[in-house]
């Protein structure tokens, strides 16, 4: 089987390589995937530019979201058939054409999806599940404010927070993308490239009154954005693009701009900053993994992720769209199929 490696840091072109590998051997308590399509993740493009620090020792692959068939189940798994459809979170490894995976990190499909749909429901849609449901705790009438909100995260957490009775401020980059969140019912939109978010929240009258962000870009902004919550308000960081294609001493300068916090200042402004990392989550509460799956294929079924925006493409434009994701370049999520 094929699996794509990270041989050394750079431009896809530079860092990727298509090569064999060996199949792994399936424990009694996984399963085996046959992969039809994995996705990309902004995570992927940090861990090629070398800014991921939890990613493997190269050469390696990375990858954190898989749709196929199940091909193998191991003796102790129960729930699962051959030839199942489903979608899986791995832990690293998802760029190749089979992989072993934990069943808590798997959903069973009921029915055929386009891939990059079926792949949303996993890394992009759970992460704004936890991110909203379990950890910033929304609730009808609170105003929040989304970062990056046409990617994959960010459409799910438009589509969330107003299904939850919220009133959405999504940023984004591009008219386009502007129109995007329009159509998925953002209340109010910020392009990014024409305003500076927080002067534009400021006008609004919003600054000091925003119940939650979540915050994908990190730096200075996320200081900002820390500002403009009101009493019992969160910030919830899952991403730090701002670190993508600059120098280290640069990507340095970012993360001092986040500033310096002390337990006081939370303390005194009723105010907190909540970190997400889904590997994490993945290692040591794969319940948590689990119960979010299933809770976001339900609200999908109902609906409420009635939009899901992306493109399936060939293994031939990989390295293409991974200088587009880096860029900002595109919309939604990006399945690559093998076949």
């Amino acid at each position: 089987m094929k699996g794509i490696f990270i041989k050394k840091f750079g431009t896809p072109k530079e860092a990727f390589s298509i090569e064999e590998t060996n199949p792994m051997p399936l424990n009694p308590d996984e399963l085996r995937i046959q992969v039809k399509s994995f996705g990309l993740n902004y995570a992927d493009v940090m861990a090629r530019k070398g800014l991921y620090p939890e990613m493997p020792k190269m050469p390696c692959i990375i990858g954190y979201d898989v749709y196929g068939h199940i091909s193998e189940v191991g003796a102790n798994v129960e729930g699962f058939a051959l030839g199942d459809q489903v979608v899986a979170l791995t832990r690293f490894g998802g760029y190749q054409e089979e992989v072993v995976v934990n069943p808590m990190a798997v959903l069973k499909l009921e029915e055929s999806m386009q891939p990059h749909v079926a792949l949303s429901l996993t890394t992009q849609l759970i992460t704004a599940y936890f991110s909203a449901i379990e950890q910033a705790h929304i609730a009808k009438g609170q105003t929040v404010l989304i970062h990056a909100a046409a990617g994959g995260v960010g459409q799910g957490l438009v589509q969330l927070c107003k299904h939850i009775g919220c009133r959405v401020i999504a940023v984004a980059s591009s008219d386009s993308k502007i129109q995007e969140l329009q159509n998925l019912g953002a209340n109010i939109c910020i392009n990014r490239s024409q305003v500076e978010v927080f002067e534009e929240i400021k006008k609004l009258k919003l600054h000091g009154q925003i119940d939650a962000i979540f915050d994908s870009v990190g730096g200075g902004i996320s200081r900002k954005g820390f500002k403009s919550l009101k009493a019992g308000g969160k910030l919830v960081l899952f991403g730090f693009s701002k670190l993508s294609g600059v120098h280290k001493l640069k990507a340095l300068v970012e993360m001092i701009s986040f500033g310096l916090y002390h337990p006081l200042n939370f303390m005194m402004n009723s105010k907190g900053i909540i970190g997400v990392n889904m590997l994490k989550v993945a290692d040591e509460n794969p319940e948590a993994i689990q119960r979010c799956l299933r809770s976001v294929y339900e609200l999908y079924k109902l609906g409420v992720f009635s939009k899901i925006y992306g493109q399936t493409i060939a293994i031939s434009e990989f390295n293409t769209f991974h200088e587009l994701l880096e860029q900002s370049k595109t919309q939604g999520k990006i399945a690559v199929s093998w076949t």
